[in-house]
């Protein structure tokens, strides 16, 4: 398979770094050393079936999504995917937006300013990620399928600091129960100095091979293989 691209949700694109601004978004470019590097502005909400639960079965409010890596519409193998689900009207992701949901996410993020609130950055990324579970949930009841929904990966990132978290889900239903683990053991890193960025760089080239060598093939023979049938 090609570069994995890269599409971009932002609501806040920069971080503040020594002094000047920086793009983080930059790092990610970098990492991911994408050909089809695909960017858009607008935050856009998660589907209203992909809301998740509390602990305490509340109904998390309604949360956007600032950032996400979605597998690139330009390599020819996954374009003959999207075009089959479009035709057959399926949501691939979490989101509500009719263009994104076509796409398959990966990775999410959610971004704070330097000093920003770290708490509400992450309740911003556990419902993104236990909606991707959700949805990952559908389409393999809808494919007939009795594999567990395949981890997803998500960062917050709040000024230099970044801290890389992973959503489990726990049996096969709609209502099982999706573990949120993180920050994970040796991936949390900053961009305050370039040791810390190098680090950061070595951490999403591995989510790159995990997202491309991993992901993307379950997905594909569990998701999008039944999906032509």
């Amino acid at each position: 398979m090609g570069d994995i691209g890269i599409r971009l949700q932002l609501r806040k694109s920069w971080v503040f770094e020594s002094g000047s601004y920086v793009r983080w978004s930059f790092l990610l470019r970098t990492g991911f050393m994408a050909t089809n590097l695909h960017m858009n502005s607008q935050t856009q909400a998660i589907a209203s079936d992909c809301r998740t639960n509390a602990s305490d079965g509340e109904l998390l409010g309604a949360k956007k999504s600032d950032f996400a890596l979605a597998f690139s519409i330009e390599h020819p193998d996954i374009l003959q995917h999207y075009e089959h689900a479009k035709v057959k009207a399926k949501a691939l992701s979490q989101m509500s937006d009719v263009y994104t949901s076509r796409l398959i996410l990966h990775t999410t993020a959610e971004v704070k300013k330097f000093g920003g609130n770290e708490t509400e950055a992450q309740g911003q990324l556990f419902t993104n990620l236990g909606g991707g579970v959700i949805r990952q949930r559908s389409l393999l009841s809808e494919a007939a399928g009795e594999d567990n929904a395949k981890p997803l990966l998500g960062w917050t990132i709040v000024g230099h600091s970044w801290k890389l978290y992973a959503a489990v889900g726990v049996g096969n239903t709609l209502v099982s129960p999706i573990h949120i683990f993180g920050p994970l053991p040796g991936c949390s890193c900053s961009t305050s100095n370039h040791e810390e960025i190098f680090k950061l760089l070595r951490i999403v080239a591995q989510v790159k091979t995990w997202a491309k060598e991993d992901y993307w093939p379950w997905f594909k023979e569990k998701v999008l293989e039944p999906m032509k049938k």
